[in-house]
């Protein structure tokens, strides 16, 4: 079967449907896309069931990097929180150290 004889088969059998039918609007609404496509040699659009599939997939992938980029996230600000803490910690210590050497500077005043 050649382009125009799908695209003339197609045309007829949207043309054959009553027009309260449910198909034949959405036939109607498709069939210039659909024409194009198979007069471009392009694959057909895909359906709304494949769409579908198609965004649930992309945001199963979005949730999953949110998901990674929150963990990520978390990680480097515990380790920055320890850091601190650690940091924090060493200059307490060396300003008790200065505060005990000057008190006892003092008291050989």
């Amino acid at each position: 079967m050649c382009k125009q004889q799908e695209i003339d088969a197609l045309t007829q059998f949207t043309e054959s449907l009553p027009r309260d039918s449910y198909l034949r609007p959405w036939l109607e609404d498709v069939l210039p896309q659909v024409r194009a496509d198979i007069r471009n040699d392009f694959p057909v659009a895909p359906s709304l069931t494949e769409t579908r599939r198609q965004a649930e997939a992309i945001l199963t992938g979005a949730n999953q990097q949110a998901t990674d980029i929150v963990a990520t996230a978390q990680s480097q600000a515990e380790r920055l929180m320890k850091q601190t803490r650690d940091r924090f910690s060493v200059l307490a210590t060396q300003a008790r150290a200065a505060i005990y050497d000057a008190e006892r500077a003092l008291e050989r005043i």
